[in-house]
């Protein structure tokens, strides 16, 4: 029986790869803005950047040659891991690039499977970790768009693992710096990683990366870079709105009901000291510290767009195989929740996308039939955001119910690696 399921997780993440490639249904499972009617834009990037790179022009920062297909304004990634990527797709056509692109991820994909299933194929919650693994809906937003966001969950996978199997600070080190050339979000972990003894992998990988984005400033455009790693660290708060990207983010929930930009940033830097003073209670173990981590930056970076979400995946795969917090019921509710496909074709139908006549002027060549307006997208940040908060919220109110209590059989990481009950 579990084999079944296990095939009809990969039917259906498989219908995730049919629409990137060829069918294009989950179009309407998301708003306009989600996957892109061109969909290698943002594949585009990286190639293209190593193109103009090579023809004398930047690596990083806005593009200046025309292109033949779809391409975004420039280049955001690290030029280091631009070129890594980007040397080897360059010198194919780009739809043939994202199809095979794809494909790699998918085979990725199916060998870490694999591999999880021999590591811990036999514990009790396997069968729903693979749920999470193949199913988790916004995974259809990540493939469909052909980002590289995958090559940041895979990073922080074999990270967690390491952290779950007590591997070596190489390992740890290694898969760190990997996921901060690709993202550097977990810039974050580094004051909890160092609270929790591995100032090692800590000082290691922020010292590797430090030293790779200074080489990568040596090519041509690469300073453009930390420019705007400076830029995205401080993306303003603003309000949700139908005529843009949809930022999905707790700040957008709060503005949506009413509430000032002023009280959207206090929320957000109230709850990142809230966060820090947290990394000391030693309850708090570093596996539940890294997902809370995470979760402030899905919550409160303002360019968090429905994709990001995809970074729990980790997480909650490794969570329900090691951390018996994550088995809860209320846990467990939330991990489902979280996984559920986008509710926008069901609000469709039911009119709350109605769009308003004297807007439609301002859609600019924008499918009004996929815009989002309210009270659809209050709803639709409701049910993205909603279950990261309440899980958040539930670790951290276990963990702080057990301060003080020296029971070690109820400590997150004391029962070893994969639980067997």
């Amino acid at each position: 029986m579990k084999w079944w399921w296990i095939g009809l997780f990969v039917a259906i993440h498989l219908f995730y790869y049919a629409s990137a490639l060829r069918t294009d249904h989950l179009l309407w499972f998301f708003p306009w803005d989600a996957i892109q009617s061109e969909k290698t834009l943002d594949y585009s990037q990286i190639p293209h950047a190593v193109l103009e790179w090579r023809q004398g022009g930047n690596l990083c920062g806005p593009f200046t040659m025309p292109a033949e297909y779809p391409l975004l304004r420039g280049n955001v990634y690290h030029p280091v891991f631009t070129l890594l990527i980007g040397l080897p797709l360059q010198g194919m056509s780009i739809p043939t690039g994202f199809a095979i692109f794809s494909l790699v991820k998918l085979l990725i994909s199916s060998l870490l499977f694999v591999d999880l299933y021999r590591r811990a194929g036999q514990t009790p919650r396997f069968v729903l970790a693979a749920f999470v693994w193949w199913v988790f809906f916004v995974q259809g937003v990540e493939i469909g768009s052909g980002q590289y966001h995958f090559f940041l969950n895979t990073s922080l996978y074999l990270f967690l693992l390491g952290v779950v199997e007590n591997r070596s600070d190489t390992w740890l080190t290694g898969w760190l710096l990997a996921s901060l050339l690709v993202k550097p979000i977990a810039l974050l972990w580094v004051p909890l990683l160092m609270l929790r003894g591995k100032i090692r992998v800590a000082v290691a990988a922020t010292l590797g990366f430090a030293v790779l984005t200074g080489i990568g400033c040596l090519f041509q455009g690469g300073s453009q870079y930390l420019e705007l790693l400076v830029s995205f660290a401080g993306l303003p708060t603003e309000a949700p709105a139908f005529h843009r990207e949809m930022v999905f983010n707790l700040q957008a929930v709060v503005l949506h009901w009413g509430a000032g930009i002023a009280a959207a940033e206090l929320l957000k830097y109230s709850a990142g000291i809230g966060l820090l003073a947290l990394f000391f209670v030693p309850r708090i173990s570093l596996f539940c510290g890294l997902l809370l981590a995470t979760s402030y930056y899905l919550l409160f970076y303002s360019g968090a767009f429905e994709y990001h979400y995809t970074t729990l995946i980790p997480f909650l795969v490794l969570g329900l195989l090691t951390q018996r917090d994550l088995r809860h019921p209320f846990a467990l509710v939330c991990i489902l929740v979280a996984c559920l496909p986008s509710p926008y074709f069901l609000f469709k139908q039911l009119d709350l996308f109605a769009l308003p006549s004297e807007l439609a002027e301002q859609l600019q060549g924008i499918d009004p039939q996929r815009v989002v307006t309210a009270p659809g997208l209050f709803l639709m940040l409701v049910v993205r955001v909603m279950p990261v908060m309440f899980l958040a919220l539930f670790l951290v109110a276990r963990a702080l119910d057990k301060t003080g209590k020296d029971d070690p059989a109820e400590h997150p990481e004391s029962s070893g690696c994969w639980l067997t009950v």
